[in-house]
C-alpha cells in the first residue's frame, strides 16, 4: 500500500485539498489509508454533519461523500441540499466523488444525478461513483483505489489549471451516466481527456456490445473543443457499401439508381465529429477512400467530380479487436496502422465490477422516470448486490439495465421495494436457460441444484464448475436410461453447460 510515487505523481497528490465526509467506520477506514501515504495531500475527514459544515468552511478541491442506507427523508432532502451548497458556492471547481455503501439506497443515490424525483434533466451534482466489494454496513473503499483515485483527481485538477475544460458531472450532455471502478476513473479521468485534444487524430474505441462506446465517442467529442456537431453513423443499416458512401459523401442526382442531390454526413459533422460505429462493416475499397479524406482533408460526392474541402474528425469503434479484423480481412492494414495510434479499450462489466453499484444507481433513477411505480424500489438486498457483483454480464450495462426493469416488475408485483437475491438469481436462471426448454428433466435438475447455492458467498464458479458438470452427466445418462451416446447428445443439443456457463462465468 505504501507504494512510491514519482516526483509528478506526488506533485498531482499535492493539487490536491481532500475533504471526506461519512459515518465514523468510513472514516476511520479512509483515514488509516491516507495515513499510510509517505506524503498525503491536505486534507480533513470528518462526520456526516460536522463534515458537511466543515466542507463549507474550508473548500475542499476533491470532496468524497459517504452516502449509507438511511431511508430518513430529512437524511436524503439534506444531503441533496448538501450537495447543492456545494457546487453553488463553489462554482462547480470542487470535483465531488460519492461513496455507495448503501446498497438498499441506490435509488436516492440515482436520483442525486437529476435535478429532481421526476426529471430527466441532469443534476451536476456529482463527477464519479466510489465503490465496495461487498455490501454491509462495515464496507469501504479499497486503500489503493483512494490513493490512486487522489492522483487521477490531480491529474484532472492540473489540466484545469492549464485552461482546459473542467470535468464534466455525471449524467450531463455528452457524457457517461455512471462510473465507479478504477479502471474507468482511468478512462475517463486519465486518458479520454487527453486523446480528446489530439484533435489531428482519429481515434478507435474497441468494446464489446453494450459497454457504452457511443457514449464515449460523444465523450471525446465535448471534451475536444471542436465547435461542429456530433454525427453517428452505423454502415450496417444500408444495403450497399454505394448508399453507405452516398450517406457518408453525398450524391447528385443519378449517381446511381434513385440517387437525388444531397449532401452526406461529412457536411453535417464539419468542424465536428462524425462517429462510426462498427466500422469493419464498410467494404475494403470505401476504407481507402477514408484514408484519403483523412490524409487529404478533400471529397468527391457520389457521381461528381467536383472536390469539396472538410474539416471533421472521426471517431471509429468495433465490438472486436483490431488486428483480428485485419487477419479475417475485414479491415485494411495500413487503415489499421493508423488507427491504432490513438485506441481507447473498453472493458467489458466482467472485468470493471464496480461500475455495477454506479449503473443499478442510475438504471433504478431512470427506469422510476420511465414507468409508474406505486411505490419506490428503492435498492437491492446485500445478498442480491454480491450476487449481481459475482455474475457474468456478456451483454454488459445494456444487459444489466435490462434486468433491473425485470427485477423491479417482480418486486412492484409482491409490493416490495427491495430487489432480493431470489429475484435476481430467478433472472439470470431464466437467462441461461431460455430456448433450451426448462421441461427437460436434465434442465430441471440442475436448476434446482442451482437454486440451493445462490446467493451463498463462499460459492464460486472455480468450486462449482466441476459439479455443475458431473450433476449434468448424470442427469443425462438418467435421461437416457444409460445410453453414453443418447446423452452426449442430450446435453449437446440442448447447449446447457455453454449457456450456464456464459450466464454465472464472471469471464465469458
Amino acid at each position: 500500500m505504501n507504494r512510491d510515487l514519482s516526483e509528478y505523481q506526488q506533485s498531482l497528490i499535492d493539487r490536491t485539498y481532500l475533504g471526506v465526509v461519512g459515518r465514523p467506520h468510513f472514516c476511520h477506514a479512509v483515514t488509516r489509508a491516507i495515513r499510510k501515504m509517505k506524503k498525503p495531500p491536505q486534507h480533513f475527514v470528518s462526520q456526516l454533519f460536522d463534515g458537511w459544515q466543515k466542507t463549507l468552511e474550508s473548500h475542499p478541491n476533491f470532496l468524497i461523500v459517504e452516502l449509507d442506507d438511511s431511508n430518513d427523508k430529512d437524511y436524503q432532502s439534506m444531503m441533496r441540499e448538501f450537495l447543492e451548497q456545494v457546487k453553488s458556492r463553489f462554482k462547480g471547481e470542487t470535483i465531488v466523488a460519492v461513496a455507495l455503501t448503501g446498497i438498499s439506497q441506490l435509488l436516492f443515490a440515482g436520483n442525486l444525478l437529476f435535478k429532481n424525483t421526476k426529471s430527466f434533466d441532469p443534476s451536476n451534482l456529482i463527477h464519479f461513483f466510489l465503490t465496495v466489494p461487498d455490501a454491509g454496513p462495515l464496507s469501504t473503499i479499497p486503500e489503493d483505489v483512494l490513493i490512486e483515485t487522489i492522483e487521477l483527481v490531480g491529474r484532472t485538477l492540473e489540466r484545469q489549471e492549464h485552461g482546459e475544460r473542467a470535468l464534466p458531472t455525471l449524467n450531463s450532455e455528452g457524457w457517461t451516466n455512471s462510473i465507479g471502478d478504477l479502471q474507468s476513473l482511468r478512462l475517463w479521468l486519465k486518458w479520454l481527456p487527453r486523446y480528446a485534444l489530439y484533435t489531428q487524430e482519429n481515434p478507435i474505441i474497441i468494446g464489446r456490445t453494450g459497454t457504452g462506446k457511443t457514449n464515449l465517442a460523444k465523450a471525446i467529442h465535448a471534451l475536444s473543443k471542436r465547435k461542429g456537431a456530433f454525427v453517428a453513423m452505423t454502415p450496417r443499416d444500408f444495403s450497399s457499401s454505394e448508399l453507405v458512401q452516398a450517406e457518408l459523401f453525398g450524391a447528385v442526382a443519378g449517381a446511381y439508381t434513385g440517387a437525388v442531390d444531397k449532401w452526406g454526413l461529412v457536411k453535417s459533422a464539419e468542424g465536428g465529429t462524425l462517429f462510426f460505429d462498427e466500422f469493419q462493416s464498410i467494404d475494403l475499397d470505401l476504407q481507402g477512400k477514408l484514408i484519403t479524406f483523412i490524409e487529404n482533408k478533400t471529397y468527391r460526392r457520389v457521381g461528381s467530380a467536383e472536390r469539396t474541402e472538410a474539416d471533421v474528425r472521426f471517431v471509429f469503434a468495433s465490438n472486436r479487436p483490431l488486428f483480428d479484423l485485419v487477419a479475417e480481412g475485414l479491415v485494411r492494414e495500413d487503415f489499421a496502422y493508423r488507427l491504432e495510434r490513438v485506441m481507447l479499450e473498453l472493458p467489458s462489466l466482467n472485468e470493471r465490477p464496480f461500475d455495477i453499484a454506479p449503473a443499478l444507481a442510475y438504471g433504478l433513477a431512470k427506469l422510476h422516470r420511465q414507468r409508474t411505480m406505486l411505490r419506490p424500489i428503492t435498492g437491492f438486498t446485500p445478498e442480491a448486490y454480491n450476487l449481481l457483483f459475482r455474475a457474468g454480464w456478456p451483454g454488459n450495462l445494456r444487459q444489466l439495465e435490462n434486468l433491473i426493469a425485470k427485477a423491479c416488475e417482480r418486486v412492484e408485483l409482491n409490493n416490495g421495494h427491495l430487489i432480493s437475491a431470489d429475484q435476481i438469481s430467478d433472472l439470470i436462471l431464466e437467462a441461461a436457460t431460455d430456448g433450451i426448454g426448462t421441461d427437460l428433466p436434465v434442465v430441471r435438475g440442475l436448476i434446482e441444484m442451482l437454486r440451493e447455492w445462490r446467493g451463498r458467498e463462499e460459492q464460486s464458479l472455480t468450486s462449482i464448475a466441476p459439479l455443475l458438470v458431473d450433476r449434468v452427466r448424470k442427469l443425462a445418462l438418467d435421461e437416457a436410461h444409460g445410453d453414453t451416446l443418447a446423452a452426449a447428445r442430450m446435453i449437446s443439443e440442448n447447449e446447457l453447460i455453454m449457456r450456464l456457463e456464459r450466464a454465472l462465468a464472471r469471464d465469458v
